[in-house]
């Protein structure tokens, strides 16, 4: 099992190039219609940090009778955040450029959050 870094650890901001690499957490095969993999990033230290890269090279299909378009999932690096009801921060982003500045605004609504809460909390 993979030692996660725990919240309060995390930076305010990422560094401008991360160090680290990627671990393949899944893939999946869809024959000739393509197929898709995840990724988790892990530090310098082997340490899994909140940042999955995904991709799925499957095409858009239409819509036909009754059955509803199909849309692949996003490719791009997207912030794993287990308190949001989608299990994650934000939209899939492009490119690291566009995850630092989600993950700046991920920390901040992190502080305010637990602001909050400390501040609901009654003294026993």
């Amino acid at each position: 099992m993979t030692d996660l870094i725990p919240d309060y650890e995390l930076p305010d901001e990422l560094p401008e190039r991360f160090k680290g690499h990627k671990v393949m957490a899944a893939h999946y095969s869809y024959g000739r219609d393509g197929g898709g993999g995840i990724y988790r990033w892990h530090g310098e230290d082997g340490r899994a940090w909140p940042i999955q890269e995904q991709y799925d090279t499957r095409k858009p299909k239409p819509a036909k009778g009754n059955k509803p378009a199909f849309e692949p999932n996003k490719t791009g690096l997207v912030i794993i955040d287990r308190s949001q009801p989608s299990g994650f921060y934000g939209e899939v982003v492009p490119g690291y450029r566009e995850l630092r500045d989600t993950w700046k605004l991920w920390r901040e609504d992190k502080k305010v959050a637990q602001a909050a809460q400390v501040e609901g909390s009654t003294p026993c």
